[in-house]
């Protein structure tokens, strides 16, 4: 509801805009990592969007607009992951889920670049998270593929 002028939202409408904001901004920047966001890279997003979290319509509409938004943003990469990591450490779930999809993206195009490596394992330190950890969801999308360690 709407308060002095400003959206009161619910706690997990909170937590929802929270994850919206880290995930889709950490999407933009990783997606542009290489240069240029490719239409792999955003209809891998789209299916993170569909099948992963089962937005509606005026959802997807709202991530894809903090999407684009942070693509003309001077935030960095590491800022929005350290903002998800505040506000999401307690639910390792997420974490991993994020990890998971920057993965995704990354790969669409059929490569990883050196550049979006470095972004995924940034967030991978940021967030706490272990080598093995690492390694296992990189193994998941790349069976053969050796990270390079931090």
């Amino acid at each position: 509801y709407i308060q002095d002028g400003r959206a009161n939202l619910s706690q997990g409408e909170e937590a929802q805009m929270a994850f919206f904001l880290g995930a889709f901004s950490m999407l933009a920047k990783l997606a542009q990592a290489d240069g240029r966001v490719s239409e792999e890279e955003m209809d891998s997003i789209e299916h993170f969007m569909v099948h992963d979290l089962q937005l509606n319509q005026q959802s997807r509409g709202v991530a894809i607009t903090i999407f684009n938004t942070a693509l003309q943003s001077p935030g960095t990469f590491q800022d929005f992951a350290r903002q998800f990591y505040d506000h999401f450490r307690f639910q390792p779930q997420l974490l991993d889920l994020m990890i998971d999809i920057m993965l995704r993206v990354s790969i669409a195009d059929g490569v990883m670049s050196d550049s979006e490596e470095q972004l995924i394992q940034s967030a991978v330190h940021t967030f706490n998270l272990s080598d093995s950890q690492y390694s296992a969801a990189v193994a998941r999308h790349l069976p053969g593929f050796c990270p390079a360690v931090l």
